[in-house]
This record gives structure tokens, sequence and C-alpha cells, in this order.
């Protein structure tokens, strides 16, 4: 099932023994590694985490630029720290997925700290072990 995402794709993105995704184009921003993402159709099933961490990302920042050009709009601190409590609770959700890459090339196993999956796009922090 997984094969067609290894043709085109040097690593994968893996929850357990599942392909969620093939991982292509790398490049390095420190200390995040930029891919396209391409998912699989397991993705599906944890993709609404990654919707949602969008969401709040979003809206996180529209009230956050708010906040930079009036100062003054205290009420918005309070919804700042909420969304920013939200938000700490979907990363923690999609850490506790234990995803991680593999080489397909090498079969080295990278644990990922922090991820991002956007617009068929995967920023991903991997652990320091």
């Amino acid at each position: 099932m997984g094969e067609q995402y290894f043709d085109s794709y040097e690593e994968v993105l893996m929850q357990g023994n599942q392909v969620m995704g093939g991982l292509g184009g790398k490049h390095h921003e420190f200390p995040w590694l930029i891919y396209a993402f391409r998912p699989s159709p397991h993705f599906e099933a944890i993709r609404h985490w990654f919707d949602e961490q969008n969401r709040l990302w979003d809206e996180l920042q529209g009230f956050e630029e708010q906040l930079d050009e009036d100062p003054d709009l205290v009420e918005l601190e309070d919804i700042i720290d909420s969304l920013e409590s939200e938000l700490d609770t979907i990363e923690q959700q999609i850490e506790a997925l234990d995803l991680y890459i593999r080489s397909e090339r090498t079969g080295h196993l990278t644990p990922i700290e922090i991820i991002h999956i956007r617009d068929g796009a995967a920023e991903i922090q991997p652990k320091l072990v």
C-alpha cells in the first residue's frame, strides 16, 4: 500500500507501521526540516489535528497583529492566552501520535519533536536524542 510513496520520496512520515505520507524536496531552515508532503490514505485519520493546529495558528496570528497595532486592547491578551493554551493542547496531542521520519534509502528513523503540515508542506523539528 505504501509503495507508491516510496517511488518519488526518499523519506516517509510514519506512525507505527503505517505510512502517513511521502516527504520529498527536503531543505533545512535550522532547526526545521522543510518537505513537500503527499498524504497517504492513512493520514486522513489524523488530518483533523493538523487542521485544528492550523486554524488556531491563523487565529492567534490575527489577534497578535491586532494587539501589535493597538497595544491598549488589553482584552485581546486574554483571548491570545486562551488560544495559546488551546494550541499547546493540540500540539501535545499531535506529539502523542509518535510520528517519525523513515529514510527509505538507509532505514534510519528520526523521531519528531514538532510538526506542522499545511498546503502540501511539512515543517518538522526533529527530537534531539
